[in-house]
């Protein structure tokens, strides 16, 4: 498994992140492809995670008025329920940890614990972003318990 970081003017590899974009929120979540493409842009990192040398989970993050927002987590359908989605968190949250900007995302409600394992908390009324139910989310570092502390 690898994870690389990138910016939109890696052509190549912002098309492989969008291939797996289009097939889990266009073909899979019914999302416009233009709702899907909005705010892709110079000022986006954006991450690809690789497993056989394929392209399987993407994720980006963009600096808001309100902080660091963590935006278009997705892991391909044949991928999914193997960790590669915390994989790919633990990952950009390691890139941010000396951030002093709130870190925050905007969770599809099936996808809650991902992040809550994560050391995320929800903050707000749940609420409808391309027709499917949501809810804000805001990382505490201090909510994480690494595995390694957890006795067993």
């Amino acid at each position: 498994m690898d994870i690389v970081s990138f910016d939109f003017t890696n052509k190549e590899l912002f098309y492989r992140s969008i291939r797996i974009r289009k097939e889990v929120y266009v073909c899979e979540q019914n999302v416009s492809e233009e709702l899907e493409m909005s705010d892709d842009g110079l000022d986006v990192k954006y991450f690809l995670l690789f497993q056989d040398k394929q392209e399987v989970a993407t994720a980006r993050y963009r600096q808001t008025k309100s902080g660091i927002k963590i935006e278009r987590m997705a892991v391909l359908k044949s991928h999914r329920g193997k960790g590669l989605g915390t994989k790919l968190m633990e990952f950009i949250l390691n890139e941010l940890s000396s951030s002093t900007s709130e870190i925050y995302l905007n969770s599809q409600i099936q996808a809650v614990s991902l992040y809550l394992k994560n050391g995320f908390e929800p903050k707000g009324k749940h609420f409808y972003e391309a027709g499917i139910e949501h809810v804000k989310m805001i990382y505490s570092v201090c909510k994480k318990t690494p595995t390694s502390f957890i006795q067993r």
